[in-house]
């Protein structure tokens, strides 16, 4: 009869142990996921640094560009205002050259009389 408590407390220590097991596998698991997910969330914070990067280059780019195209704009107006009013001529240097190709005849052409 005194084997029966003996084997409750084995019972019990066969569980705990077992249970034990069962934990440290479960540890061992979510610490590997909690280390991928650590490297994945650097790897996102240095792209998120990177587009950053690129977004404030971006940004001085078009202020630049943004500032030379209203000086062009503003030059414009003042040689269109100057033009107007007379204190500049506007010269154009024109040159059409024609095709080497022979032009197609327009259909309202009068030299060659059609019959219908």
């Amino acid at each position: 009869m005194l084997w029966r408590p003996y084997s409750f407390i084995g019972v019990i220590i066969a569980g705990l142990i077992l249970s034990l097991i069962f934990i440290n596998y479960r540890y061992q698991t979510i610490r590997q996921n909690y280390q991928t997910l650590k490297q994945q969330y650097h790897a996102q914070i240095e792209a998120v640094k990177r587009q950053q990067q690129k977004i404030d280059t971006l940004h001085q780019l078009n202020i630049q560009h943004t500032e030379e195209l209203n000086n062009a704009k503003t030059e414009l107006d003042k040689l269109h205002d100057a033009v107007r009013a007379g204190n500049k001529w506007l010269r154009l240097n024109a040159v059409c050259r024609t095709s080497k190709t022979a032009t197609p005849q327009s259909r309202h052409d009068e030299a060659t009389p059609t019959t219908w």
